[in-house]
C-alpha cells in the first residue's frame, strides 16, 4: 500500500514538471513593526536639565553663602572700609582724633562714634568736595593720626581746679570758676575725652585715685588749657583800656 502510495506521488510530481508549474514557496512571517519612541511629556517625565557651567574664574566652597543671599549692612550710620584686619573701635578712636585735629569736633572721645562723629565727619566731607556718605574710606587720611596716643603728666597746680561744688546754682554762680569733681574729670576735658574711655585706655590703674606726677594716656589732640582762659571782665577792661 505504501509503495503504491509512493509511485501515486512521483506520478502527479512528473506531470507537474511537464507543464512547467513550481511548487508554492513558503509565505513570509511579516517582522514586527518598531516600537514608537516615548518622548518624556508622554511618560510624564520631566526632562533633567543639564547643569550651567560656572562662570570661568570663580570658585564658590562648599557651604559658602551666593551673592544673593549675603546679608546687606544695614543703611545709615559709618561705614568702615579697611582693607587690614583692624578692630572698628580702633577706626573709630582713630577718626574721632582726626576730626578733632582738623577742628571738625566730634563729641567726646570716646572710640564708638555716634551722632556728633557723623555729623563731623559729614562736615569735613562737605568743607572738603568730598561726597557726603558717611564712609571712612581713602578719602579720609587717618594715616596722618600719628602718633595715636600721647600721655599727660598730673601736675601740683591742676589741684586748684579740683574740688566740691555747692549743690545750689545761687552758691555756684558766686564762684570765680567751676570745679571738676576729680582728677580723672579733668583730664578728660583737658583731652576732649570721656572719662569711661580713658579708664579703658590706662588698664591697670585707678584713675579714680590720680594725684600729681602720674602719668595719663590721652588722646593725641590739641588741649584745652583752663588756666589759659582770661576772666571776661578782665577782657573787657583791657578793650576798654585800648579804645581809650
Amino acid at each position: 500500500m505504501k509503495t503504491k502510495l509512493n509511485i501515486f506521488c512521483a506520478l502527479i510530481l512528473g506531470m507537474m514538471a511537464c507543464h512547467g508549474q513550481e511548487p508554492a514557496a513558503t509565505p513570509a512571517v511579516p517582522s514586527p513593526a518598531p516600537t514608537p519612541a516615548i518622548s518624556p511629556v508622554q511618560s510624564g517625565l520631566a526632562p533633567v536639565p543639564a547643569a550651567s557651567p560656572s562662570p570661568a574664574g570663580t570658585y564658590a566652597p562648599a557651604g559658602s553663602p551666593s551673592p544673593e543671599s549675603t546679608t546687606a549692612p544695614a543703611p545709615g550710620g559709618l561705614k568702615v572700609a579697611k582693607a587690614e584686619p583692624v578692630e572698628e573701635v580702633d577706626v573709630m578712636t582713630r577718626l574721632q582724633i582726626f576730626l578733632d585735629q582738623q577742628k571738625f569736633g566730634p563729641g567726646k572721645i570716646d572710640g564708638r562714634g555716634k551722632l556728633f562723629t557723623a555729623q563731623a565727619l559729614d562736615r569735613y566731607r562737605q568743607a572738603h568736595g568730598l561726597p557726603i556718605n558717611g564712609k571712612i574710606d581713602s578719602d579720609i587720611p587717618l594715616d596722618s593720626v600719628h602718633p595715636i596716643f600721647t600721655s599727660y603728666q598730673v601736675k601740683q597746680e591742676d589741684l586748684k581746679y579740683v574740688g566740691e561744688l555747692p549743690s545750689k546754682p545761687v552758691d555756684q554762680a558766686k564762684l570765680k570758676y567751676m570745679v571738676y569733681p576729680s582728677l580723672l574729670e579733668f583730664v578728660a576735658e583737658r583731652y576732649h575725652s570721656d572719662p569711661d574711655f580713658l579708664v579703658k585706655l590706662n588698664k591697670g590703674m585707678n584713675l579714680e585715685k590720680l594725684k600729681p606726677g602720674d602719668t595719663v594716656r590721652v588722646p593725641n589732640v590739641e588741649p584745652f588749657k583752663l588756666e589759659d582762659l582770661v576772666e571776661i571782665r578782665r577782657c573787657r577792661t583791657m578793650r576798654s583800656s585800648r579804645a581809650g
